[in-house]
């Protein structure tokens, strides 16, 4: 007679639940320590509101996360009149709004302090996303876990994020994957549900850039007309993707409007003029030297001196790893051999290639040829001849914008992706035993680990701290009640000056204040911008005076760093007026009330 047992039913499928998910669970648990460990180059874990780089292209970014987070909850009507480059009115459409970073950014923002804080634990989010996203895309595809982790090391860790440490609005790519994913699972079987789910995804990452919006939507399209089957389209696929269609076009085209202003009023309309002579702008080198921030770089930078700086679009590097995996399925998909079944145990057959995996070879062929030829420009010097870039920029006329074409290899390596996952699928598909392909997954993945990881960067982080004027500012500026016109000394940011990455501190500090800030600094500059702040420069001349005058400037913060000449004249000049006053800061920095009306 059995013996009986009185174990709980419900206790039993919990039981059964938790060994189910412990799995899942430590895998993610191992790829938050990864993002974590690759974000510690970049700031400190010890302490978030610290960076590595805290001027330039990250102060920006950073500056236009926060104001876009800021107008959200205190004026959404005016997401645009950002308080920097004053009078100009229209100044985030300088740069990408990352308005879809700014959702998530204020409910981070509302709980950690610093003005860095929020910033890179959104840096952390691209990473672990990324990861999850080429995870579950990859695990759809060839229904085995353990490519998909690979898959997931490749997309999260990717070394065109460590390029890109800079511009939060361009290494978020997070979404890409997870847009696929769902728009294969529409093409399969519609419904509303999966329409939105894929459009709502695809808002998220249109939202971050117009660059994503652009590479996203070239990525959809390939993928798409890969896949459908024209006999297997309904009236279903149809009323769902016209929904879904419906809600892109209602989030995206209210952000249009101030950009195509700016093109009117700024200097981005210089950049259409441009596209007949940017051209060439990668090569196969690019793809394939490493950079000397990573151990395969440093070597060779000492066999040759030529390996490439972190720094600029160019260095695209992929890795040898994925490479050749992708290699290896490529070869293995065109001598395929057929079998009665498919193999997902490790049992050492020989994998079973379907039409759905041919239409992803197709896609991903397809992917990586159109990054290529995308990311060399729109010309090419070389040939003498217009790229494929310039015709599609014709068509729609705002691609001439983008001063960064090398950014469209980010469909090159969504299609090395696929590629190489299907190589290491057939690869593990063929070991004799699980734990060999558990193995195998292993040492490739940390191979490709090693080869990109960023070791030897020319940057350290450090804690930040917000000026001493700025700090005062926000104190004076609670005090009025109403907004201060500010402008910093000394200004970078002049006619034939070097690239002025200091006006961007200036942008970021004035996120404790929310003052109007004179200063600005972005990829162009609104018209006559240039002017003022070349005249406002030679303060304490006439014309200086006059403009300072003319722009209702309330405060003139001088830093230590304003050259002592100018500092000496300029406060010998006001401390005799009757319109201005002057206060000292603790660290001998000076802050010059000005009262117009005197």
């Amino acid at each position: 007679m059995p013996k009986q047992t009185f174990v709980n039913p419900s206790m039993a499928r919990l039981f059964d639940r938790v060994q189910t998910r412990i799995p899942n669970v430590c895998i993610h648990g191992i790829f938050l320590i990864l993002s974590l460990q690759y974000c510690s180059r970049f700031f400190m874990l010890g302490n978030l509101d610290s960076h590595a780089i805290r001027d330039g292209d990250p102060a920006l970014m950073n500056w236009t996360l926060q104001w876009i987070s800021h107008a959200l909850v205190s004026d959404p009507t005016n997401l645009f009149k950002g308080n920097v480059f004053h009078p100009f009115a229209n100044s985030v459409a300088l740069t990408d709004h990352m308005f879809s970073l700014a959702l998530m950014n204020l409910p981070v923002s509302l709980v950690l302090p610093g003005v860095w804080s929020s910033y890179n634990v959104l840096i952390v989010l691209a990473y672990y996303l990324s990861w999850f996203g080429g995870y579950c895309l990859i695990r759809e595809l060839t229904g085995s876990r353990l490519v998909a982790v690979w898959a997931g090391i490749y997309c999260g860790f990717v070394f065109f994020r460590v390029h890109h440490i800079g511009h939060l609005q361009i290494l978020s790519f997070q979404w890409i994957p997870f847009v696929t994913l769902y728009l294969i699972r529409f093409l399969r079987s519609p419904s509303y549900r999966t329409a939105l789910t894929c459009s709502c995804l695809f808002v998220m990452q249109a939202l971050v850039s117009w660059y994503l919006a652009v590479i996203a939507s070239l990525t959809v399209i390939i993928v798409a007309v890969s896949h459908v089957r024209v006999k297997g389209l309904t009236w279903q696929h149809a009323k769902a993707a016209t929904l879904a269609l419906g809600v892109c076009i209602a989030s995206i085209t209210p952000l249009i409007p101030p950009y195509i202003g700016s093109f009117e009023d700024t200097g981005l309309a210089d950049r259409l003029e441009r596209a007949d002579v940017i051209g060439d702008a990668t090569s196969l080198a690019s793809y394939l030297v490493p950079p000397k921030a990573t151990y395969v770089g440093q070597v060779r930078e000492r066999n040759s001196k030529d390996a490439p700086s972190i720094w600029g679009d160019r260095p695209l590097y992929i890795g040898y790893i994925p490479l050749s995996l992708s290699a290896f399925g490529l070869i293995a998909f065109l001598f395929r051999r057929r079998t009665k079944a498919t193999n997902t145990t490790g049992s050492g057959r020989s994998p079973k290639w379907t039409r759905d995996h041919a239409r992803w070879i197709t896609a991903a062929l397809v992917l990586v040829l159109t990054g290529y030829i995308l990311s060399k420009g729109f010309m090419s010097h070389e040939w003498g001849i217009r790229l494929p870039l310039y015709y599609v920029s014709e068509a729609v006329w705002f691609i001439k914008g983008m001063r960064a074409p090398q950014r469209f290899a980010l469909m090159l390596y969504f299609g090395v992706l696929v590629l190489s996952s299907f190589g290491l699928w057939v690869v593990v598909q063929r070991a004799r035993h699980k734990l060999y392909g558990i193995m195998i997954v292993g040492v490739v993945s940390l191979m490709f680990l090693f080869e990109v990881y960023p070791y030897n960067l020319p940057i350290t982080p450090a804690p930040y701290q917000v000026s001493q004027p700025d700090r005062l500012v926000a104190r004076y500026q609670a005090q009025q009640g109403q907004p201060l016109v500010v402008l910093h000394l000394p200004v970078h940011n002049r006619p034939n000056s070097p690239y002025p990455m200091a006006e961007a501190v200036y942008m970021l500090d004035s996120t404790v204040h929310w003052a109007q800030v004179v200063n600005g600094y972005s990829g162009s500059t609104p018209r006559g911008f240039m002017g003022n702040m070349g005249t406002l420069s030679t303060l304490p001349q006439p014309d200086a005076i006059a403009k300072l005058l003319e722009l209702d400037i309330d405060l003139v913060a001088i830093h230590n760093s304003t050259p002592d000449p100018q500092r000496r004249e300029l406060l010998a000049y006001v401390g005799h007026q009757r319109w201005s006053q002057i206060t000292t800061t603790p660290e001998g920095e000076y802050l010059v009330f000005i009262d117009s009306r005197l």
